[in-house]
């Protein structure tokens, strides 16, 4: 039931154009290693500028276990998502 759902929103952020530039995971052929490459490419080319980059990783393990469902489903409807859950 979680990998339906998990499709589900994909398919309808990737629908409506929602999903951020810089989202990597749970998106159709993105990934850690994409992240990765883009992360390099950066320090790549700040390095050859003279210039320094600054980097800031943030885990955020079970942040929806800890975040309102109320909350969860007002952004989920805010974003045009409405319908009653699986039971």
């Amino acid at each position: 039931m979680e990998k339906m759902t998990n499709n589900r929103l994909i398919w309808w952020f990737e629908k409506y154009g929602l999903q951020s530039s810089t989202q990597y995971e749970f998106l159709i052929g993105m990934g850690t290693l994409n992240c990765l490459t883009h992360l390099d490419s950066y320090i790549h080319k700040v390095y050859q500028g003279g210039e320094f980059a600054l980097v800031l990783f943030v885990d955020l393990q079970s942040a929806f276990d800890s975040a309102s469902y109320i909350s969860i489903l007002y952004k989920l409807a805010r974003n045009l998502l409405t319908g009653s859950p699986p039971e």
